[in-house]
């Protein structure tokens, strides 16, 4: 690319700071130039948004991969000090603060996924100068190019709206995650990952286009987020980026997969699997995706959820997550309400289809 278009990678920290850190080792050794990296912090307690501070100083230590092959994508450490600007919510939503390479935002509650990245993208927005956004989960490590391969891929098609990565397992490197994302199951609400726990990394190499792109690493379009809007901050966990996905998909945008952006997740670092926590995210999440998108498969969608979701923790005789199924199921029907949190007003006259030269705003390299 002559000219790389500016990008803000976003990364959403909670208690996290030693992931988080360890994956900005890797992100500021990135092939790329023309990025800026936006930590977001949901009020952690335990001074993650400190600690990431003295680690940009060069006051502590980076934790990197025990062995290869990961070791090499975050060591040795990147000089230090890296220049940074530390904004509360509110600053960072008007868009203040110099044009630092790290920008640390407290945003001042737990937001959850779609809260805390919403105030991100609302930074970006209100500087005005970014042509991406690029959501990053703090737990991942990336290929050098990672973020160069999405770019080109999103450059060549400007209907592209978002482009995910390749997903492999931090703790198995050569197994897959998710190959960008997958689909989404109707009458569910279910999702299933394209490529999940495969090994033949070849057999992925061509752009395909899947339902949704995972939040795991995830590139959006500036113009996509002027049309299609913010996060549903009604998720707060998990489904949130399915649900983006989907709204984008109702206007015309195409969701791809970059073959040559590679990312390794750890997954599972802020919420435990099959925990109560887990179990209501999960539960609420698919019920308002398939309200939100196939309302007449609701009843369906109900009756498995009994079977897979309420059914199987009666059984066990696991109290705790049985409450947890009861709480989402209550929660659910009190929200009846299915106007999205964060949607925008009417679509802008340029369709995704338009022109490069039409979508894109003056881009500053």
């Amino acid at each position: 690319m002559q000219s790389e278009p500016k990008t803000y990678v976003l990364l959403l920290n909670w208690r996290g700071w030693r992931d988080t850190i360890e994956c900005l080792e890797s992100v500021f050794r990135q092939e790329y130039s023309s990025y800026r990296v936006v930590v977001c912090d949901n009020d952690s307690d335990n001074e993650s948004l400190e600690r990431i501070a003295a680690w940009a100083r060069g006051e502590l230590e980076s934790p990197v991969p025990a062995g290869p092959p990961l070791r090499r994508l975050c060591a040795p450490a990147v000089p230090k000090p890296i220049r940074y600007v530390e904004l509360t919510r509110e600053e960072a939503e008007r868009g203040e603060g110099e044009d630092a390479p790290l920008v640390l935002v407290q945003t001042g509650a737990n937001l959850g996924y779609a809260g805390g990245n919403n105030v991100g993208i609302r930074y970006v927005q209100a500087r005005g100068d970014g042509a991406y956004v690029w959501l990053l989960n703090n737990d991942t490590v990336i290929h050098p190019r990672a973020l160069q391969s999405m770019v080109r891929t999103a450059e060549e098609d400007p209907a592209v709206g978002m482009v995910g990565s390749r997903l492999l397992y931090y703790d198995d490197p050569e197994r897959i995650q998710a190959i960008a994302g997958g689909t989404v199951v109707r009458w569910s609400g279910l999702t299933r990952h394209l490529g999940a726990d495969q090994t033949d990394l070849d057999r992925w190499s061509d752009v395909v286009e899947p339902d949704y792109i995972t939040g795991a690493s995830m590139l959006v379009r500036d113009t996509l987020l002027e049309s299609v809007g913010l996060l549903d901050e009604r998720y707060f966990l998990y489904s949130e980026e399915v649900d983006w996905c989907l709204r984008a998909r109702e206007q015309g945008w195409k969701l791809v997969y970059s073959p040559g952006s590679t990312v390794w997740h750890k997954g599972g670092q802020s919420v435990q699997y099959k925990s109560p926590l887990h179990d209501y995210h999960v539960l609420r999440g698919m019920l308002l995706l398939v309200r939100r998108f196939h309302p007449g498969l609701l009843p369906v969608a109900l009756l498995y959820s009994l079977y897979r979701c309420l059914a199987p923790k009666v059984v066990r005789l696991q109290y705790a997550r049985f409450r947890a199924v009861l709480r989402a199921y209550r929660d659910f029907f009190l929200d009846m309400d299915p106007a999205p949190v964060g949607l925008p007003g009417p679509r802008p006259a340029t369709p995704p289809q338009a022109s490069v030269a039409q979508t894109r705003r003056e881009r500053v390299a």
